[in-house]
């Protein structure tokens, strides 16, 4: 019969090896997912900045639409028989009373 010898010194370096291979790779996990979330937190914060910049550009240009607006729509003026509003043609951009129904220069409908 053969006698087989156990190395008991070489399987406790192949554990003390196994180990800190183990150890290396949870720490290279978890370097790993600590970079992945600070990339995220990245990507979220120059989502919310763009949504900022975003929602800013559109309430300035809706305060303009609205001055636009209110310098090219109907203008009140007094008369004696009161306030007449005076509406600007689309098309040929002459005013007219806004009584009228159509333009009495270009003849477009209001």
């Amino acid at each position: 019969m053969y006698k087989t010898y156990f190395d008991y010194d070489y399987t406790e370096t192949l554990q003390e090896a196994s180990d800190s291979v183990n150890s290396a790779t949870a720490s290279s996990d978890s370097k790993s997912l600590f970079i992945l979330s600070i990339i995220l937190l990245l990507i979220c914060i120059a989502t919310l900045v763009i949504c900022i910049i975003s929602f800013l550009k559109v309430s300035i240009l809706s305060q303009r639409i609205d001055s636009v607006s209110i310098k090219i729509g109907n203008i009140e003026t007094q008369s004696p028989e009161g306030n007449i509003g005076i509406v600007f043609c689309k098309k040929c951009g002459s005013n007219y009373n806004s009584k009228e129904s159509k333009c009495p220069y270009c003849g477009t409908k209001k």
